[in-house]
């Protein structure tokens, strides 16, 4: 299996470099009105891709620092694309990306300016989303959103040392499992409770103050989307890897699997629907305008499968 393993991470690496733009973007078309993503994409992408591959990460570096923008709340911020306003998800993800770097970009202690009351955070603030969205209700918009949380609560991890970080460590944890146990494991925007699940892990969320994971442990009663969704397979990986629970190995090396049977002659692994864009004044994100994939350009997708198997590899070879 390693030798299997090993070549659809580089297959997938290659894709992934191949796919940079001259300009050190990474841009992903999902078919919204503004176009398509560049900033969010390109710190997604550079987050998940192997360190070793120091001068695609400096490029995109450059590109991003040209697109950073002065916030009132961030520091510095960033959106979509340059065409619309910063949010607090791509910044996060920028912010992250340039952290490795040594570039602290966003000010932790002025976000508690705009931590609402139940210990959340939107993904626009108000008047940013009012901008996008002139003359609209944009409550959905700007409420509390658990994919913001927990990318927040990443960034809180590398700049622990920062003021006000553990306040909002302990104020995000209670959100997000406050959550958690009245939702159950549910973004915002991302159409999936495994994105939901693994993004909670990722952002350091005591394990055991969490409710099981939406996987099975038996291979024979996987969701459909589990085993033939490339990223929600991914992230399934990633959680499982994460929890180190023996009673997921079995499902584990069978997701492996399959993953390294479905990636293409390219080296990336098919998009399907991975964002919902629920309407601008639904809190609620069962009510969506759309569901949206990177069909084009599958970058979201195979950097998170990439991210995934370098994980499993990892733990095997430890």
């Amino acid at each position: 299996m390693l030798t299997a393993l090993q070549g659809a991470i580089e297959k997938g690496t290659d894709f992934l470099l191949a796919s940079q733009e001259s300009d050190g973007s990474w841009c992903a078309d999902f078919g919204f009105r503004h176009g398509p993503a560049q900033a969010w994409t390109t710190a997604w992408v550079g987050n998940r891709l192997p360190k070793i591959f120091q001068s695609a990460h400096s490029n995109a570096r450059k590109f991003l620092l040209s697109r950073r923008q002065p916030h009132p709340h961030y520091g510095s911020g960033w959106g979509y694309n340059d065409r619309v306003v910063s949010d607090l998800d791509s910044t996060l993800e920028v912010a992250r990306f340039l952290h490795g770097w040594g570039d602290v970009v966003v000010d932790l202690n002025n976000l508690r300016d705009i931590q609402h009351t139940d210990g959340g955070f939107g993904t626009y603030t108000l008047a940013d989303a009012t901008a996008l969205c002139p003359g609209k209700s944009v409550e959905g918009w700007v409420s509390s959103h658990p994919e913001i949380v927990t990318n927040l609560r990443k960034l809180t991890t590398l700049q622990a040392n920062e003021p006000g970080a553990g306040d909002l460590l302990g104020t995000t944890e209670q959100y997000i499992l406050s959550h958690v146990r009245e939702n159950g494991y549910r973004n915002y925007w991302y159409w999936s409770p495994v994105t939901a699940a693994t993004f909670a892990i990722e952002s350091g969320i005591r394990l055991s103050q969490l409710p099981p994971l939406p996987i099975s442990t038996s291979k024979s009663e996987l969701d459909w989307e589990i085993l033939h969704h490339p990223l929600v397979t991914a992230m399934a990986i990633i959680a499982i890897t994460l929890m180190n629970d023996a009673k997921y190995d079995a499902v584990e090396k069978s997701l492996i699997d399959c993953l390294i049977g479905s990636q293409r002659i390219d080296g990336s692994w098919r998009a399907l629907p991975i964002l919902g864009v629920p309407y601008h004044d639904s809190v609620d994100p069962r009510y969506v305008q759309h569901i949206n994939a990177d069909y084009k350009k599958p970058l979201l997708t195979t950097s998170s499968v990439v991210n995934a198997l370098m994980l499993f590899r990892s733990k095997m070879v430890a």
